[in-house]
């Protein structure tokens, strides 16, 4: 916005997209192990996993649909 208002160089856009891309790299690592440890602790816990591979998949489609 500051760009296209001329309050800022394309110099400026192009540093601000430099430290944008890495963090945006390391947010979605950080969220993966998250995820993971999560997924870690479940199983831990005594996990209760007693669904089968293909009623996993038939509940995520019935999930996906109702949005």
């Amino acid at each position: 916005m500051r760009y296209k208002e001329g309050k800022a160089s394309y110099y400026e856009v192009l540093e601000a997209q430099q430290q944008l891309f890495p963090a945006e790299n390391t947010l979605s690592r950080i969220e993966a192990a998250r995820r993971l440890a999560v997924i870690q602790l479940y199983k831990a816990l005594g996990g209760g996993w007693s669904l089968k591979d293909n009623e996993w998949t038939g509940a995520s489609a019935e999930a996906s649909s109702s949005r």
